[in-house]
């Protein structure tokens, strides 16, 4: 699978950190992009709402560390609201706006943004041509199949988009009344890539190295995005890498998953206040170490500690101790 270029930048590796709320965060982007897992990465989803009434920052969600490589995804049901947070977004230096059509929680669907757009595809395209004709900035959208079974129109909403001036699209081939359920149809991508000139990402059931390749195979997408099949395992993103360059991959060792947890970690700690260091070295310290020898041990001694360096400390324990008992068995 060949790096693809968004208005001249290249994306190499074709794979992307998908937006997921509370854990695609700058931190875990800044060490996937630096161990080069990833090619680009979009933020969770940002209400522009949020940004204009000032209850939301942008340099929260997204900073000068990460703007590079990082698409800063808005969300809202007023086109006219959308490009006015974008504006902002533009004068702090973001370069990418990934403007969300897919979301199906009921709270942004009522509000008219997310899923809620695939029903108006003319006010869609009017997000993206009021910032694409307005603004220096990249726009890329995600979205879905359609808003139900008997609304399939994906083709139709994707060719608006690209004419509207979108330079990507990402497409979760699910409808937003089937959530996160059933098999994606992997048949859409396929019919998306061969109806669009730009870039086409494909996205949903990717676990395994395997699947990426499968998708990649059906698809011909340009690029792969993977959401919580990387957070439970962000060493896929390197196997997928691998499959596609030898042919073959292997498996990650306990060490490795450590080193990676303890490099986010130290990451996160640089980065952050204490109390949000902490709040998300917990949150990942139990989908890194899930299925480790003891780790359910070191996931109960972690809930009460209430300092980052601790925490941290702890985990190299575990770690020193893990190393000492595998070389004794080796």
């Amino acid at each position: 699978m060949n790096s693809f270029f968004i208005n001249g930048k290249e994306i190499n590796p074709p794979l992307i950190l998908a937006p997921m709320a509370g854990l695609s965060e700058k931190i875990l982007r800044i060490t996937l992009f630096e161990m080069k897992f990833v090619g680009f990465a979009v933020t969770e989803l940002v209400p522009a709402e949020g940004i204009l009434r000032k209850t939301l920052k942008i340099e929260n969600y997204l900073n000068k560390s990460d703007v590079d490589f990082t698409a800063l995804q808005l969300c809202g049901g007023n086109p006219l609201r959308v490009f006015e947070a974008a504006s902002l977004a533009s004068e702090l230096g973001v370069k990418f706006i990934d403007i969300n059509m897919g979301c199906p929680v009921n709270k942004i669907v009522k509000a008219g943004g997310g899923a809620a757009l695939l029903k108006d595809p003319q006010k869609a395209a009017l997000m993206v041509e009021k910032i694409s004709k307005n603004l220096k900035i990249t726009v890329s959208c995600k979205i879905r199949s359609g808003f139900d079974e008997k609304n399939i129109n994906f083709l139709e909403i994707g060719k608006l988009l690209e004419e509207s001036g979108a330079s990507m699209v990402a497409i979760h081939p699910r409808t937003r009344s089937q959530m996160y359920h059933g098999r994606a149809e992997w048949d859409h991508i396929a019919e998306l890539k061969r109806a669009l000139k730009i870039p086409v990402l494909g996205n949903g059931d990717i676990i395994t190295p395997e699947d990426a390749k499968k998708m990649a195979e059906k698809t011909k997408c340009d690029g792969i995005m993977i959401g919580r099949g990387a957070v439970k395992n962000p060493f896929l993103f390197k196997q997928i890498k691998s499959l596609f360059e030898n042919g073959y991959y292997e498996e990650v060792t306990f060490q490795e998953k450590l080193n990676f947890l303890i490099l986010h970690f130290q990451n996160l700690m640089k980065e952050l206040s204490k109390e949000n260091s902490l709040h998300f070295m917990k949150v990942f310290v139990g989908k890194y170490t899930k299925g480790m020898v003891e780790s359910a041990k070191l996931r109960q001694s972690l809930s009460l500690v209430k300092d980052p360096e601790e925490l941290l400390l702890k985990v190299l324990d575990f770690k020193n101790e893990f190393e000492k008992n595998f070389f004794k068995e080796n």
